[in-house]
This record gives structure tokens, sequence and C-alpha cells, in this order.
């Protein structure tokens, strides 16, 4: 489910432009945006914006849909911010379905001590280190969001005032962080996280939107099938979708390292690379896998640290227990399509994995 929320624009400059793309935003490196937005924390504050913001996607909000291509033609339709600010449930408030409210960023503490990371904020490097990714994965042939362009903030809300960025470091507000707004491109931003967790939307809400976005990816005869058909054949390509991407990748040797619900879109595309990492050497003497890139690899594809407990227990689960949680999800959903159960979507990705250059013998059934 979708919710409006008031944006404001502060200072800015614009300070990483795609090349692939034209876009109706007017982007130049050194000159402000009209997208250099912040959730509103001063409702007595004239709104510039009204963003779009879901539930679970804490510091990312929806701009619009427009048709955006590249230079070669790949389409892309919803526009996103990443980095404007906090979203939390409403805390006062007797009602089963909370709203979404924007609260104040603020530094992340470990031990009680505060930490370079910001709720709610995007720094630069990270920003940066996401979109180069994005670019390589797209010529590897791995499907993915694209990054338009990234703007810096030259100043930040805190509570009704505006202040300057120099002025939050002084304070002690922020440490070693360069705060920024990262606009995306989608086919759809809509995750698997949205319809496992989801639970203050009905199941019928649900449903449409799963059929709607089944149907928006597939020809138009698609509208002709029933949901019988339909839904399991969708399970079965996005199984097959996710797979290849994620076997693409440890071909080239990256990790993602944060393969979960949340960054896994329901067109199949692995999204928010910030942490993604080279892979060391491949290789010992006898020409078997070390350990331990089997180990890094494995939390790609299904999250094991001795713990046990997936997505909903650690946090973390890899690319196959999300598909496997979603399946699952698709059960509750759709009751009365028997052939859901009969995928099997565990050798259904090993399968595709390996088939794509991904470690073989590394997924056990």
């Amino acid at each position: 489910m979708t919710y409006k929320l008031p944006a404001i624009r502060v200072k800015n400059h614009v300070v990483w432009v795609n090349p692939d793309f034209k876009t109706p935003f007017g982007f130049q490196k050194g000159q402000p945006s009209s997208l250099g937005l912040l959730l509103s924390l001063n409702y007595k504050e004239g709104p510039d914006f009204f963003l779009g913001v879901q539930r679970g996607h804490f510091r990312s909000s929806i701009v619009g849909q427009f048709v955006i291509k590249d230079r070669k033609e790949r389409a892309y339709s919803e526009v996103s911010l990443k980095g404007s600010g906090l979203l939390a449930e409403e805390e006062k408030t007797s009602m089963p379905n909370k709203s979404l409210i924007a609260k104040q960023w603020h530094i992340k503490t470990k031990a009680g001590e505060p930490t370079a990371e910001v709720r709610g904020l995007l720094d630069f490097d990270a920003a940066h280190h996401d979109a180069i990714h994005a670019e390589k994965f797209t010529r590897l042939g791995i499907e993915t969001h694209r990054v338009l362009a990234i703007i810096v903030f030259e100043e930040l809300n805190i509570g009704s005032e505006r202040v300057s960025v120099e002025e939050c470091k002084e304070k002690g507000l922020l440490f070693n962080f360069r705060p920024v707004v990262q606009v995306r491109v989608f086919r759809t931003n809509q995750r698997l996280h949205d319809i496992i967790q989801e639970e203050n939307e009905n199941s019928e809400t649900r449903k449409n939107r799963i059929l709607e976005i089944i149907r928006s990816l597939w020809s138009k005869e698609s509208v002709y099938l029933k949901e019988q058909i339909l839904v399991p054949n969708y399970l079965v390509w996005l199984t097959q979708a996710v797979a290849s991407h994620v076997g693409r990748m440890h071909k080239h040797r990256y990790l993602h390292r944060w393969l979960n619900p949340h960054n896994i879109t329901l067109d199949g595309c692995l999204v928010d690379f910030d942490g993604v990492e080279r892979m060391g050497v491949f290789c010992n003497l006898s020409g078997s896998y070390t350990r331990e890139i089997r180990r890094d690899a494995w939390t790609d594809c299904y999250w094991s640290d001795g713990a046990g407990g997936g997505f909903k227990q650690t946090g973390k689960a890899g690319a196959l227990e999300s598909l496997q949680d979603f399946q699952q999800s698709l059960q509750r959903l759709f009751p009365e399509i028997s052939a859901l159960a009969e995928v099997d979507v565990a050798t259904m990705f090993k399968e595709r994995y390996e088939s794509v250059g991904g470690y073989r013998g590394m997924i056990p059934l």
C-alpha cells in the first residue's frame, strides 16, 4: 500500500549523472535539482512536493511513474529517491492499521556510542558504489535498478529548522558522512518483502497487486490466462530469473552480501548494491573452491550462520530462501491453486544457478 507524505526541497547540487540516460529532470553536475527532497518534519510549512511511501522502505520514497529509456532502449517506469528521510509507523494510535509518518533522521549507535551511519539518510560513498555496480551488472546481463543521478544535500531538516550540513557536523550530528539522495529507476520497485511482510494490507489487495505485476511483465495474451496457470508459471519464471542473476554475479566474482526479500523485486531484479564486494582467490591448488569462497557465496543463496532460522529470525536470507518464503506467501494468498505447492523452487534454482556459471554442488538438496 502506498501513502503520500509531504516533502520539502532543501539546498542541494548534483554531483553525479548517469550518461546513459536522457531524463525530463534536467540533471546537470554542480547545479541544484528539483528532486533534492526530504520528507517534511514540519506540517506547518507548505510542502514542495508529495512523495509516495511504503511500509518497509525506511529511507526510500516514490516520485512517480515515467517512461525513461537508456541508450539501448531499455525502458523503466518508476522513479524513486533513496535517502529522502526516515520513515516509521505511527506509534500513538490504537488502530491496527498504523499509518506511516516521517521521523527525525538520527545517528545510529552501537554499544551506546555514535557511529558513522545515519538512519533515514544515505552517504555518498554508498550511493556511488551502488550506482557504479548497477551499471556494471546491467552490462553483464544482470537485471537491476539504474541510478539516474546523485544529489548532495547542502542542508538538512532538524525539526522545523533547516540547518547546513557543515553545522550538523560541528554539532556532532554527522560523522564522516556526506548526505545525498539517489534518484533511481525501476520497472517495478515492489519487493518480495512487500508481499511476504505486508500484514496491514488485505489479501485481495495483495493478490491484485501480484496479478497486476505478472500481467505487466508478460504479453497481452496473459490477460486471458486463468490464475491457476498464470501464478505458478510466474513463480517458475521468477525463480529462474533470480537464479540466473545470482549465478552471473558469482561467475564474475561479485558477492551481493545482503540478498533478502527486500532486495529482490517482483520482476526478478537484484537491487541495492552498496554492500557488494569482489570475491577473493577463486581456487586453491587442488582446483576446488576454497572454504571461504563457498561460505560467502552460500550466504548470497541461502543464509546459514549456524543459528538456523530465516529472514524473519536473523534479518538475513539468501536468494533461495527468499524465494521459498515468497512461495509460501503465494500459497497463503492463492490457497485454491494447488500447483503452487508442486513448484520445486530449490531444484529449479540450483539447476539455473549452475547453468549460468554459479558454483556447482554448492547448493545441496
